[in-house]
């Protein structure tokens, strides 16, 4: 059921979260720094469900479409911004540098140059991915989603914006986003049928960037089908990657050791991390958790990577178990979870046992807040915009 904390019509943001099991929708202003959810609205029905028999976007979109209308139309919102954040599994994420000679002597940089160097790096780097990805899976189409400008340097040199500075040469940094056709048709299904149009899509790990973060800080995702690995220093990436397993690693250690059905051991490892321990015998049940947590840590194979703090995010970030055993490889790092403070929720009776959603928030506060080239990715939203006509 909706959720509402207030009865003032005010300028509102909209975050869809798509996951893998659930739909969730919130709609919040900032006051103060601080995040203010206005409604929420959960459908337990996400990407699973559309591809129970084979990829269907029309099922999402219904649901989609059906909570908009009601959160633009009965609560007649004053909507500025909407933000998607889509299951991982959907997306594929590259980084690419590309770099250009701009003249023998230093010259001073124009906006339009910029504007023309940027269009030129997406369509080299979109038609190299799209064609290395069509050699390795003939069956399978991409199309680019959204992109987000990593770095800029100039002669070498990091820069804000390079417009009105003088230099020989340039290099961009871009982290883009890729989906199937199908999804992108979907996104553009929906926003369409609402006459709203898309100010931004969040894929989760782009917005880390303007974390305040420590010397070296490593974002762990832990998803149940896919964990993404973030290394981000002096608030540029330095290593993404994203692997095909997650949490569903513990599960199924858990259903072979106590020999029950996966379903079952997903629901008391929630519990377990929820501090239920009534349906389970504890030391067999965190022997179970401790030997898949071993597994999953050893194929994320972070060793060679060098870090001072670990932001633990996701589902998977509440098993104790998978900190234990990384404290236990090196006690001098610290390691949390990302942090909540900021969000102001006066609903007690919902908790947020996915802090997926919540997680989404905390993104869409500081993408608000950017301040980091802000000129720069403006001009590469109109570019992406022109590139998908």
């Amino acid at each position: 059921m909706f959720f509402k904390t207030s009865e003032t019509t005010i300028p509102v943001n909209l975050i869809i979260d798509i996951g893998s099991k659930n739909l969730k929708f919130f709609v919040y202003n900032i006051e103060d720094s601080k995040v203010r959810i206005q409604y929420y609205y959960q459908v337990k029905h996400g990407v699973n469900f559309s591809f129970v028999k084979g990829f269907d976007s029309k099922k999402l979109l219904n649901i989609i479409v059906e909570v908009l209308e009601v959160f633009v139309k009965k609560f007649n919102f004053d909507l500025r911004q909407m933000h998607v954040s889509i299951a991982d599994e959907l997306v594929m994420v590259k980084r690419k540098k590309v770099s250009f000679s701009l003249a023998d002597d230093p010259i001073s940089v124009e906006l339009g140059e910029v504007k023309n160097l940027i269009h030129k790096s997406q369509w080299k780097i979109t038609n190299e991915v799209k064609t290395n990805h069509q050699e390795e899976n003939p069956e399978s189409h991409i199309k680019l989603l959204t992109s987000f400008i990593n770095n800029v340097k100039l002669d070498g040199v990091d820069t804000h914006n390079p417009v009105g500075q003088t230099g020989r040469h340039i290099q961009f940094d871009f982290v883009n986003a890729y989906v199937n056709p199908e999804i992108y048709t979907l996104f553009l299904e929906v926003f369409n049928s609402l006459d709203i149009s898309l100010s931004s899509v969040l894929v989760n790990m782009f917005s880390f960037t303007n974390l305040e973060t420590p010397e070296k800080l490593l974002v762990i995702d832990l998803g149940a089908k896919v964990t993404n690995l973030c290394l981000i220093q002096e608030k540029h990436f330095e290593y993404i990657r994203s692997l095909d397993f997650g949490v569903n690693i513990i599960v199924d250690e858990i259903s072979k050791s106590l020999k029950i059905g996966f379903e079952e051991a997903e629901g008391l490892l929630i519990d377990y991390c929820q501090n239920n321990f009534n349906k389970i015998d504890f030391y067999s049940f965190r022997k179970a958790v401790l030997k898949g947590a071993q597994k999953l840590l050893k194929q994320m194979n972070i060793s060679n990577l060098e870090f001072d703090t670990i932001k633990l995010v996701g589902g998977g970030s509440h098993i104790p178990e998978f900190t234990e055993l990384m404290l236990q490889k090196d006690d001098k790092v610290s390691i949390s979870q990302l942090e909540y403070q900021d969000f102001q929720l006066q609903n007690p009776d919902y908790d947020f046992p996915d802090l997926s959603a919540l997680n989404c928030l905390n993104l869409a506060h500081f993408v608000s807040n950017k301040s980091q080239s802000p000129s720069l990715n403006q001009v590469l939203n109109q570019v992406i915009k022109l590139m998908q006509i």
